[in-house]
């Protein structure tokens, strides 16, 4: 068994935050299976497994922003080679268990034989939580006088990102809490104080020094403790107070969002913790009772009577999602309760609407490529989407229209739109305006430091450029291949880009059978790979039954043709296709209205 790191894809992203885990430590995972789901500013993405075998364990935190190459979860596969970072592991475990082992020594050359003795007080401290940062105290587990084993919760903490449970490190009877629900402690502030049998402290200066080697080990605690203890106590602390809540950020950020008062909630966690399914349980519950619903409803509403549907044909019922019934039942109560104005606003965007019609007519031109790679987008993306040529080199052009007969020209386009992206991320080229000659045309900006630059020199060598100068000009239209002091670029129409990206769509075997569609084939004869050309860019898949995990999917001639849900490539593609369209189209029409807000009487 060997145990290896799923790390994140490229996401087409500089940073994505964690909003969802969709696996937990000990789940089973297949190759492709969705780990967690990433939100950037554009769109939210399922983040698919390249490994297959059991959660280890979870590397990030919700609310966490990761990026290409980050460590997500760390997964127990088959495979007998270890990665090096894994085996690695047990090295510094056996390095921090011998740096303890002489403060272990020391303590039993200080008290022999380690005999019972009178019962001791001994000071619980606050362990390594973490963060330098005090972290607010919002629930007390136990009371004075109370019993408590080693690793039983004696108080919850909570920050700005996650609650923990702080876990007794000895067993005793509690005699002092000198804290109180709302302080904020940091590590080694004082908790309490217990009396131990058989245990006396050491003096302070001593005692300090094992406890903060041992803290890393206190996440573990709770592995060693199966039972729930001490439950009683912690269900008549939080049934005689409407103000102590037990629940996580995540759940008070859901319970917020929805409007659910948390302190009619029942928890199910240990220790009467608030789970995300408890907010789900009790929204079913609510919404199984309708007519304890429309006695809330504002001015007296009377509910709608249920009408039969089937008298005007065929029904079918899908039930809603939880969060879509939450949803549904806030929007009705917002509606029917809070009074709407509607806000308009005038906006001269004669010279916006100039700029775009003049870019109607033109393919992706230069202007544009310009505008997306400043939106973010990423330029190997851009190139090989909306470009045919770049000097001399070929982008699969016959592909721009009616599928050919022989197998295009690709390949070097492909490895120089590579090319291009990882200079662009290494910042030592970039795209801008000409300074000289035509003032406001596009260029290929090269930093001056990198002039001299091994793989800008090969980039340049590519294109056949031979003008070492940081600013080469670059046209918007393809007419001499010749030519080495500038790069030029033939662009594709919005037409021409879909008949590329049609190429990426898996042809079923029926149709190519019954010769509905043209073969492409290459040198030797055989049928042509037309996924060699799009490379990830974009894949339509085919099948006969209805896919179940798709984020679009269209049925035409018995056949689904669908674009699976964790490929976040061609989900990307279709969302810089349909910006591209944006731009490229007709007279906008007048628009409704801007923005809508609700106005409450109070």
């Amino acid at each position: 068994m060997a145990k290896q790191q799923v790390i994140v894809p490229d996401i087409g992203a500089d940073a994505a935050e964690v909003i969802e885990w969709m696996v937990q430590v000990g789940d089973e995972i297949a190759v492709d299976d969705s780990l967690l789901v990433l939100e950037s500013d554009k769109a939210s993405m399922e983040v698919p497994s390249t490994l297959a075998g059991t959660v280890v364990e979870l590397l990030v935190n919700i609310g966490d922003s990761l990026s290409e190459g980050a460590a997500i979860v760390l997964v127990e596969t088959a495979d007998a080679a270890e990665p090096a970072q894994v085996a690695e592991e047990p090295a510094e475990t056996n390095k921090t268990e011998a740096a303890v082992q002489p403060e272990v020594q020391e303590a039993l050359v200080e008290a022999p034989n380690n005999q019972p003795v009178s019962a001791g007080k001994h000071s619980v401290l606050v362990p390594d939580i973490g963060t330098d940062d005090a972290v607010e105290v919002i629930e007390l587990s136990v009371s004075v006088g109370d019993e408590v084993e080693e690793g039983d919760t004696l108080l919850v903490l909570e920050s700005d990102k996650a609650s923990m449970e702080i876990p007794a490190d000895a067993s005793g009877r509690v005699l002092e809490i000198a804290v109180a629900v709302g302080a904020s402690l940091k590590q080694g502030d004082l908790i309490g104080v217990l009396e131990v049998a058989g245990r006396v402290d050491a003096p302070p200066a001593r005692a300090q020094e094992p406890k903060q080697e041992a803290a890393p080990a206190a996440p573990a605690a709770p592995k060693a403790v199966p039972e729930q203890p001490k439950t009683a106590p912690v269900a008549k602390a939080t049934a005689s107070s409407s103000e102590v809540v037990y629940a996580g950020p995540a759940v008070r950020k859901l319970a917020r969002e929805f409007s659910i008062p948390l302190e009619q909630v029942s928890g199910s966690g240990p220790r009467g913790r608030i789970l995300k399914e408890d907010l789900h349980t009790f929204v079913q519950q609510r919404l199984s009772k309708p007519e304890a619903a429309t006695v809330s409803v504002g001015a007296g509403i009377p509910a709608v009577p249920a009408v039969d549907f089937s008298q005007f044909g065929p029904v079918r019922e899908e039930a809603l999602s939880k969060i879509g019934k939450v949803t549904a039942a806030n929007m009705q109560r917002s509606w029917l309760n809070v009074p709407h104005v509607t806000q308009y606003d005038d906006a001269d965007v004669t010279d916006l609407e100039a700029f775009r019609a003049s870019l109607k007519d033109e393919a992706a031109d230069h202007q544009v490529i310009l505008l997306l790679a400043r939106s973010g987008w990423s330029l190997e993306r851009i190139l090989r989407l909306t470009v045919n040529k770049i000097n001399h080199i070929d982008n699969a052009s016959e592909a721009s229209g009616p599928t050919p007969t022989n197998s295009p020209d690709y390949a070097s386009f492909n490895k120089l739109a590579k090319d291009f992206r990882e200079l662009q991320k290494t910042s030592k080229i970039t795209l801008g305006y000409q300074l000289d000659g035509n003032p406001g045309d596009l260029a290929l900006l090269i930093k001056k430091d990198y002039i001299s630059d091994t793989d800008v020199e090969k980039f340049l060598s590519d294109l056949k450029i031979n003008k070492k100068n940081n600013i080469i000009p670059i046209t918007p239209n393809y007419f001499d291949a010749s030519s080495n002091d500038n790069i030029q670029i033939e662009s594709r129409s919005l037409a021409g880009i879909l008949f590329f990206l049609s190429h990426g769509v898996s042809i079923p075997a029926d149709d190519i059978k019954e010769g509905r569609v043209t073969v492409t084939k290459n040198e030797s004869g055989e049928d042509f790979d037309w996924q060699d050309v799009m490379d990830n860019l974009f894949t339509v898949h085919t099948s006969k039954k209805p896919p179940e995990q798709a984020t679009i999917a269209v049925e035409y001639r018995g056949n689904w043709f669908y674009i699976k849900d964790n490929d976040m490539q061609s989900k990307y593609t279709l969302m810089l296709l349909n910006q591209i369209a944006a731009l490229q189209s007709g007279q906008i029409e007048k628009a409704g209205p801007i923005l809508t807000l609700p106005v409450s009487s109070n």
